[in-house]
Order: structure tokens, then sequence, then C-alpha cells
């Protein structure tokens, strides 16, 4: 970022893993993910935190729930500035059908398109490779990725997202093994699951929560666990999200 309130953390890129199957040349936007090594662990904060991971069936189902959340510091007009502020938007999925009349170009099952019927608001360069999340009960899932659009917010045009579900699998395999990774969960106690509230403990504890919650949009039963920790001297509120893998989504 180029913000001057002192929140931005820079780290240096050591490997770039792309997808195995993505060619650019045949295909730019086909398996359009990359998973990116940093030379450091960024640091935790109110401003930076670590984004949930759901199982493949979960987060393809809370994809089509309604409104997901896009950010990035890309144009905010077509072939307009740059933004210099992190800009956010809302923007509802759209389903199949939809999605499809609105293109001659080819839309693949790893992809989604998101956004308004009337234009105005959407996803621009300089926005791809950004997060498309999703909320439920406060707890932020990726579920898609800023991949490409034709122009810019253009009425009857929407941005166009790699669908996240499809990767979970090599997602989770590839990094399976990675050592800072690793070190990171074992010092803040995630086990395989990963934190989506920190908060400053302020005197007396937190009490350890551990319940199982029925979620009645989604029909699918999660667990919700606190922890507390010590990261680098200071005592953390953890709320670890859970994978949802444990349990089945339920018919409705």
């Amino acid at each position: 970022g180029w913000s001057d309130d002192h929140t931005e953390q820079r780290r240096r890129v050591v490997k770039v893993l792309p997808h195995p199957t993505y060619n650019a040349s045949k295909s730019e936007y086909h398996n359009d993910i990359a998973l990116l090594e940093l030379e450091q662990p960024l640091t935790l904060s109110s401003y930076v935190t670590p984004i949930c991971l759901g199982s493949r069936e979960f987060t393809n189902a809370l994809l089509k729930q309604g409104m997901g959340t896009v950010s990035g510091w890309g144009r905010q007009l077509f072939r307009g500035r740059q933004a210099t502020t992190l800009q956010v938007l809302k923007v509802p999925f759209v389903d199949r059908p939809t999605c499809l009349k609105s293109t001659s170009t080819t839309i693949l099952q790893n992809m989604f398109c998101a956004g308004f019927p009337s234009g105005g608001r959407d996803t621009c360069d300089g926005d791809s490779g950004g997060p498309y999340t999703t909320e439920i009960e406060g707890t932020w899932f990726l579920t898609g990725i800023t991949s490409w659009g034709e122009e810019c917010a253009k009425p009857g045009k929407y941005g166009i997202y790699t669908r996240v579900s499809k990767y979970v699998k090599w997602i989770k395999q590839t990094t399976k093994n990675h050592t800072k990774l690793r070190a990171l969960e074992k010092s803040l106690h995630f086990n395989k699951h990963f934190p989506v509230k920190l908060s400053l403990l302020e005197g007396t504890k937190l009490r350890e929560c551990n319940e199982n919650v029925f979620n009645s949009i989604l029909r699918v039963t999660y667990h919700v666990v606190c922890k507390v920790s010590n990261v680098k001297n200071l005592r953390l509120y953890i709320q670890i999200c859970r994978t949802y893998q444990p349990h089945k989504l339920i018919k409705a």
C-alpha cells in the first residue's frame, strides 16, 4: 500500500507457484491462480489477518449465497488512475446462466461472474489477483480471486473471478509441507485451522469457547473454537475458523 498511516507491510516474494496446468499461451485465464512464498512472514495485527479456506463443497455453497467483498489498489475507472488507498466493494454473485449470456467469451467451470447488471461498480485493471471473500457469522472465507473482465463496470457486463473451490485440494497439498507455515501454526496452536479474529486481551482472560453452530441459511453445522495464545509477548484472543470438513452439507 501507499498510505502514510504506517499500517502497510512490504515483503519480498521469493517463489511464485502458479497452478501446474496454467498455460498463458493457450488460455490466459484458465486456472488463473498462483501461490506466493514470502521471504518473511507478515506480522499479524488488526490490519493484517489470515483468511479462512473451507472445504471444496462448503466454499462452493458459500459462494452462491449472495454478496461477496472485493478489494484492491486497481484503477478506479477504465484507463483511469490507479487507487492510492485500498478500495473495497461489495458485489453480488451472478448465477451461471446470466453470466454466460453476458459475454461471447468462454466462461469455464473454474470461473464465475459477480457484479451489477447496471454497471458502475466493479473491479478493474490492477485488482487482479486480489481476494473475493464471502462472510458467514462474522467469519470471512476466500471464495474467489479477481481474474478478468471486459473493460470495467460496463452495463450488462460482469467481473470474472477464479472459483477457489476448484483449487482447495491443490492449495492444501502445496502448502501442507511448508516449513514456515507449520511453524506459524505451531506457535499459535492453530493445528489445522486458521484464525479469523484477533484481539488484544484487556485485563480479564477471555474464556475459551467450544460449541457447535447450525447455520439455517447454508444448512451446515460447524464448530467454533476460541483460544488464547502468546505471540511475541502479546496475548491475543484468537477465534479459530473450522474448515467445515468434519461436517457434511445437509440437503434442504
